[in-house]
């Protein structure tokens, strides 16, 4: 992926609101996900779990 400066629409930007929505309302499901796990962790794991999901890149059952 290239930075935005490198974009050939640099700087006159468009985007796809459809493609936004659809990708926030994934981003919102995973952060829910993510928040569950971390509840039910002691605080001891919480931080392994934390870098856990970090090094995984995608929270575990949700597609």
């Amino acid at each position: 992926m290239a930075y935005n400066w490198q974009q050939a629409d640099w700087p006159h930007f468009s985007y796809d609101a459809s493609k936004f929505e659809q990708a926030a309302s994934v981003f919102i499901q995973k952060s829910a996900y993510a928040q569950g796990v971390l509840d039910g962790t002691e605080a001891a794991g919480q931080e392994q779990s934390i870098l856990d999901m970090l090094v995984r890149e995608e929270a575990p059952g949700i597609r």
